[in-house]
């Protein structure tokens, strides 16, 4: 992270950013702490997953609670265990890039790989508080 960034600020990016996939990761029908994740964003953060296969692009735009639902639905299915490596944060002002890969699983003990790709998140701070503003993300999309 950039060194015009003070300590306490970039530990508590880090952490916003590690949280996301912590709540995110559990077994099916696993309680998630969907306040908390809530909490991590702006109130009119856009998060907006995109692919590409081909020539064709898709994209949506989900607020956090369009967002939150999905994921309800997605989780009751199937096990998700996601984790982050390889961030890399950009600074400027009040506001951060974090460039994060991730790999998504099916199982704690890293068996079947279900995806993998980069989250693009946009934080700003909101009265002392960094909150995620914007999240895009691309993901090879394997099983």
């Amino acid at each position: 992270m950039t060194e015009s960034l003070h300590i306490k600020d970039q530990l508590q990016i880090q952490m916003v950013v590690q949280t996301f996939f912590r709540i995110l990761s559990g077994k099916t029908n696993e309680d998630r702490d969907w306040d908390r994740l809530e909490q991590l964003f702006a109130g009119k953060a856009q998060l907006v997953p995109f692919r590409i296969r081909g020539s064709k692009v898709s994209l949506k735009i989900y607020s956090i609670h369009a967002f939150i639902q999905r994921l309800k639905g997605l989780l009751s299915r199937s096990n998700l265990f996601q984790y982050g490596y390889q961030t890399v944060y950009r600074c400027a002002g009040n506001s951060v890039l974090a460039c994060c890969f991730f790999e998504a699983i099916e199982d704690s003990k890293f068996r079947t790989r279900l995806k993998k790709g980069c989250h693009l998140i946009q934080l700003s701070r909101h009265e002392e508080i960094w909150r995620i503003e914007h999240m895009v993300w691309e993901d090879d999309q394997l099983a």
